[in-house]
């Protein structure tokens, strides 16, 4: 029975220190038909003359470079030069269990699956842990159901654990310029999948780094920024719902976008939340008429409707 190709696309940018450690996961994978796709990103370290030695060591490896673009756009690139009938992502400072692709086909072709994911580890420095126990365990949804989660669980909003086929992608492109350019897609990245398969294996490591931890304060712009591209992502998907008559999971959307409204929107100043208050009282509106939500949980968003930073202090004691 013939292999099928799988594309696994590598976006590369300021990796030096890490990208070796991802390639050699990438080329002792026990699933033999694939190709990784790497794109510089117009990288200022060594990662573009490591690239160059990884794709003259091995056929299987193409090489593009490009001026810097961003990461939604790398994605955009990786898929028009994909020649695989399967796409699976690998981010540059991450590394892969040997058998990451072949469990992922494996459950594919053994389930006529539409989507496959797996469990994963976090590596913080070399200190690694199961977290991704926490949230994937060995089962079989809907897509309803995996729309419930990405919007309650913002693990299953990430590309680099999963496995779809190509033709998923048709037609879609990963949002410039955005945060969240992941999250934006997922919606209709599952459009088509009748059924989601997920393997608790930890085949990914995705890796943190305490320094870029430690240096995430957000000023008031960025605060602003990721305001406007969470509400850019939950809007549309909000939209697609109601033409849908998904009440559930326009009201779970909602819910969403207004934790996001309330978490950064706490963190600018009063005359730049007006705009974000008028946004988040239009979808406020369908977490208190949703009939599964809690008399508590809607207070939390009756408070949030007052105050941003009042609702971030009392939202411990609201489930």
């Amino acid at each position: 029975m013939r292999k099928k190709m799988i594309s696994v696309i590598v976006p590369v940018y300021n990796v030096e220190k890490y990208l070796d450690v991802c390639m050699e996961s990438l080329m002792k994978q026990t699933y033999e038909d694939f190709e990784i796709i790497l794109i510089n990103d117009g990288s200022t370290d060594g990662s573009g003359a490591i690239c160059e030695i990884w794709a003259g060591k091995d056929r299987r490896v193409r090489l593009f470079h490009q001026e810097n673009k961003g990461l939604a756009e790398v994605r955009n690139v990786g898929l028009e030069h994909a020649r695989g009938e399967y796409i699976a992502w690998v981010d540059s400072d991450d590394y892969v269990d040997k058998r990451y692709l072949e469990c992922l086909m494996g459950m594919m072709e053994t389930t006529d699956a539409g989507m496959v994911m797996c469990s994963f580890y976090t590596d913080t420095d070399g200190d690694v842990e199961e977290t991704g126990r926490r949230t994937f365990r060995a089962e079989e949804m809907d897509r309803q159901t995996f729309l419930e989660r990405l919007y309650t669980s913002g693990m299953y909003s990430v590309v680099w654990n999963k496995l779809l086929p190509k033709d998923a992608y048709q037609g879609l492109r990963f949002p410039t310029g955005r945060i969240f350019e992941d999250s934006s897609v997922m919606q209709q990245l599952s459009k088509d999948c009748k059924k989601i398969v997920v393997i608790d294996e930890l085949l990914y490591f995705y890796r943190r780094h305490r320094e870029c931890i430690t240096m995430q304060q957000r000023d008031e712009a960025k605060n602003i920024k990721y305001i406007n591209d969470f509400c850019a992502w939950l809007e549309k998907d909000v939209e697609v719902h109601r033409k849908e008559n998904n009440e559930k999971l326009v009201a779970l959307a909602s819910r969403h976008m207004c934790d996001a409204i309330i978490r950064y929107g706490a963190e600018i100043s009063i005359k730049n939340q007006m705009e974000w208050k008028k946004k988040y009282k239009i979808y406020e509106k369908e977490i208190l008429s949703c009939k599964e939500f809690s008399k508590m949980t809607k207070l939390k968003y009756i408070i949030g409707g007052i105050s941003f930073s009042l609702c971030r202090r009392v939202i411990g004691l609201i489930k």
